[in-house]
């Protein structure tokens, strides 16, 4: 998984050009939680800006694959940034 998490990784870049989705409608970070990439590559897509808000079409975040597929760790290092996110009122409009 080590040469997958660095894929992953070359594949986000460090805009919000990284919120493109595929044809299955998944984002890089939808890939990476659905995969159960290492939770620090999760938190480098965070801090380079990657919304873990965004939803598919069919209503799903990342956060909801990374539970489905039981990537606690990802699941909980998405959770965090989304209460760090709160709590500083960035997801108030």
């Amino acid at each position: 998984m080590v040469d997958g998490n660095k894929a992953i990784m070359n594949n986000i870049p460090n805009n919000h050009e990284g919120h493109a989705m595929n044809e299955a409608g998944l984002t890089p970070l939808h890939e990476a939680a659905k995969l159960g990439v290492f939770p620090e590559m999760i938190e480098k897509a965070l801090q380079r800006g990657m919304n873990p808000h965004v939803i598919t079409p069919e209503n799903i975040t990342p956060a909801d694959l990374a539970r489905d597929n039981g990537h606690n760790e990802v699941l909980e290092t998405l959770q965090e940034h989304q209460c760090e996110q709160l709590s500083k009122g960035e997801l108030l409009t």
